[in-house]
């Protein structure tokens, strides 16, 4: 490796680390200076501690096979809510030694089925005691809450001041992650918590319907691009979507996905594993990143083993350690791709090292280094990291293709300019080959004057050819030009001008040429010298490829654009022959044997293409070829500018908008 790329691949580790370090800490500064924790010092917990319009954070101590007892008192006797955030783990919930609630025996008394959080309804006033009741044996050797009347001035009813209490026991055994993460409560009346909740659903209601966005987006752009880009920025859309239902918060997630506290575990475990290894994939194909087969095995091995190992055993430091081998991967994938010049590989980068943040920020939160909170409860950090980093592969994939689609583009341009120039050449060998011998038998030969006429002719006549072809050559080239957008061309006074141009042809070749043109005068958005090399090439195939005693017909009609229809009754194409008539160079079996560069519809399509206008053909052998043209209007300032200084003047067609 250059010392240039570790120095660049130094640089890119340290800035990562520190915008992770730099989002860690905004989200646990937002986190802690939004909620308000309750102070369980003294075991009680005072109802004038709750905010007003937020509720109050009741975190408690870990404990294996533990049971805590919580005392709430109130003067004011308000109606108080409790949200218990912890319901993924077995739990019982005591109200006053009634059971009020569990999630380990369905059928039974009790019984929640939800797998994230739980609401209960405190009935009268009351305040929150806390303390860890010790010598409890997991959730099913308790009945009650005897032996909690040793706690100074409750007693269930009302103490000595007049408050009204109540006591909550909470039961729960080891949660199925190692270490546990704090037992978490909000407390607060019944209307907050009701608000509470309502504000949780609409926020993952919103979160899931922008995995669902990109999932649809991604199917879209998928079918109609199938790359393997695509497929794995859609498996990964697909995954995330089924991880949001997963998260449990969703109303009908539980019971839509069929998640339940005994698998739900599996299912958010192996649908974040499965994510994060598509992502990976999904950088390594798009960072074009090169790595021994050896190497990618033994790695693939490593992951699946470690990751294997968490989902068994639940050891979460397994799946740290993964998740920091990922990054690094990924951050090296992106740093080589961002040496090399790969586009948005440091989007990407950027992106990807926010996700980690977020990821990272809910193992500290685990491993209880930081506090939970408002924050990192209702707005689960992981899932916006994710579809921050999903929008931006999104991107990334459908920018990378496309601008390989531009790269075939252009070369496709290449090879059809090159086999444009094998065509003219070709083209131009005749007529020059015409009047190379001609030329050369009048200079070697005695010829009379009747032979010198009819050679004079020929080369007369391969001269016009020749002429022909470099002037569809010169208007192909030039069409080829960047329109300018303040052209404009009055349609009616270049029409009647056309006509008079073709009506001597066609009196000559004995063929009707009609013109119909439009009540008033209109400008059409284009230059007059393109105006009329387009009408020109598109008359003279009508007439070329006609026989008396058939008929031209041009119409133009103006309403939201200039319309113009040229029709003939000439020797027509089939259906297949008219979608390539507008390639260069492109012949129609029938009209091989007349003359022609096969440049002229080219030049026209590429006119019409250069202005934002249509064209359209519709042919059938033997009966004739009708093309439709139209053609973006020009505004009225334009349109009278066209006409300052000429000599010819309209009299009989205002300009009516």
């Amino acid at each position: 490796m250059e010392r240039k790329s570790v120095h660049l691949l130094l640089s890119i580790l340290l800035a990562s680390a520190l915008l992770q370090a730099a989002v860690i800490w905004s989200l646990d500064f937002i986190n802690t200076r939004g909620s308000a924790y309750a102070d369980l010092s003294n075991g009680i917990v005072d109802t004038a501690e709750m905010p007003r319009r937020k509720p109050l954070i009741l975190s408690l101590p870990v404990g294996i096979g533990s049971s805590y007892s919580f005392s709430i008192t109130s003067e004011h006797r308000q109606a108080l809510s409790l949200l218990f955030e912890d319901a993924h783990a077995p739990y019982k919930l005591f109200i006053q030694g009634a059971l009020a609630g569990q999630n380990t025996f369905p059928g039974e008394p009790g019984y929640r089925p939800e797998t994230s959080y739980s609401v209960f309804t405190v009935t009268g006033p009351g305040y929150l005691y806390a303390r860890e009741k010790t010598g409890v044996d997991g959730v099913d050797g308790i009945d009650g809450i005897d032996g909690i009347d040793g706690i100074d001035g409750i007693d269930g009813e009302t103490d000595t001041t007049g408050s009204i209490s109540h006591i909550i026991t909470l039961e729960r055994k080891t949660p199925p992650i190692k270490p546990s993460p704090q037992a978490l409560f909000y407390l607060g009346t019944t209307e907050t918590i009701s608000k509470l909740v309502q504000i949780r659903a609409m926020f993952v209601s919103a979160l899931f319907i922008c995995f669902v966005i990109i999932l649809i987006a991604s199917s879209i752009v998928y079918l109609k691009y199938r790359t393997d880009y695509m497929f794995f920025t859609l498996l990964i859309s697909l995954v995330s979507v089924l991880k949001s239902l997963i998260v449990g918060d969703l109303p009908f997630s539980g019971e839509f996905a069929g998640i339940t506290l005994k698998n739900m575990f599996y299912w958010d475990s192996i649908t974040g594993i499965i994510n994060f290894l598509l992502s990976q994939l999904l950088c390594f194909r798009l960072f074009q990143f090169r790595i021994r087969k050896s190497r990618l095995y033994l790695y693939a091995a490593v992951f699946l083993i470690a990751e294997t190992g968490y989902v068994v055993f639940r050891f979460l430091p397994l799946m740290v350690v993964m998740h920091a081998l990922g990054v690094l991967l990924i951050l090296y994938m992106g740093a080589r791709a961002h040496g090399r010049g790969v586009p948005h590989s440091l989007l990407l980068l950027i992106t990807y090292s926010i996700f980690s943040a977020t990821v990272i920020y809910r193992f500290l939160i685990t491993f209880g280094w930081f506090p939970r909170g408002y924050v990192s409860e209702i707005v689960f950090s992981p899932q916006i990291g994710n579809l921050l980093y999903l929008a931006a592969f999104l991107f990334s994939v459908i920018m990378t293709y496309s601008l390989r689609l531009k790269d075939l583009e252009k070369q496709q341009k290449l090879l059809d300019r090159i086999t444009l120039l094998r065509g003219i050449n070709h083209d131009l060998k005749l007529p020059l080959s015409v009047i190379k011998l001609n030329a050369q038998m009048l200079k070697a030969y005695e010829t009379t004057a009747q032979e010198k006429e009819e050679l004079a002719g020929t080369i007369l006549e391969a001269t016009t050819e020749l002429e022909g072809i470099t002037r569809n050559i010169h208007g192909f080239l030039m069409a080829e030009k960047p329109h300018d957008p303040r052209s404009s061309t009055p349609v009616r006074e270049r029409l009647e001008q056309l006509e008079r141009q073709f009506s001597h042809r066609a009196e000559l070749e004995q063929i009707d040429f009609t013109l119909v043109l439009p009540s008033r005068d209109a400008a059409a958005a284009i230059d007059p010298q393109y105006f009329d090399r387009m009408m020109q090439n598109l008359l003279d195939n009508a007439f070329k490829y006609t026989a008396s005693p058939g008929f031209v017909r041009v119409g133009c009609t103006i309403d939201k654009a200039v319309r113009i229809v040229v029709e003939d009754s000439g020797i027509g194409m089939s259906r297949e022959e008219a979608t390539k008539a507008c390639d260069p160079l492109y012949r129609a079996e029938a009209s091989r044997n007349t003359e022609g560069s096969g440049l002229g519809l080219s030049v026209v399509q590429s006119i019409v293409e250069g202005i934002k206008g249509s064209l359209k053909i519709h042919s059938t052998p033997g009966k004739g070829t009708t093309i439709t043209l139209r053609l973006p209007p020009a505004g009225r300032k334009r349109y009278a500018a066209s006409r300052e200084g000429r000599s010819r003047h309209i009299s009989s067609s205002p300009y009516e908008g």
